[in-house]
């Protein structure tokens, strides 16, 4: 996290919508933008929704219009231009604050789950309420 904090200082806006690699496969054609909004999007939607089962902190605290993100997914469905794209729109000092927000939550629920709790799988209704959510 040292080093995702780091960029705030280190990079301009520029590097952050990037995307040296365009046609690459993996995260080679990815921004650094979108790749944190992945991550942490990910992140608060696995720790709330089917391990804690609460409201994702991107709805709870109205992260979609602070980040003025267009979507409410992963991401996943960008390809090329569309990641650019998407990546110009973020508001960073949001995103920042969203992810800081999720990065805390994990960590709490995490440490609060039992030894039994963290040997739980994914039921079938977890994954139809995921479906339902439209998030994935």
């Amino acid at each position: 996290m040292n080093t995702i904090v780091s960029f705030k200082s280190e990079l301009s806006r520029e590097d952050f919508n990037a995307i040296p690699f365009i046609n690459a496969h993996g995260y080679h054609c990815k921004t650094i933008a979108y790749s944190l909004w992945h991550i942490f999007r990910m992140e608060d939607i696995v720790a709330h929704t089917l391990i804690h089962e609460d409201e994702q902190i991107f709805f709870r605290n109205n992260y979609q219009e602070r980040i003025h993100a267009p979507l409410i997914t992963t991401g996943n469905e960008l390809v090329k231009k569309q990641i650019a794209d998407f990546s110009k729109l973020l508001n960073l000092k949001e995103l920042y604050l969203y992810m800081e927000e999720v990065k805390a939550s994990t960590e709490n629920i995490i440490q609060n789950l039992s030894f039994d709790e963290m040997k739980n799988k994914i039921t079938e209704d977890k994954k139809e309420l995921l479906q339902s959510l439209h998030v994935v």
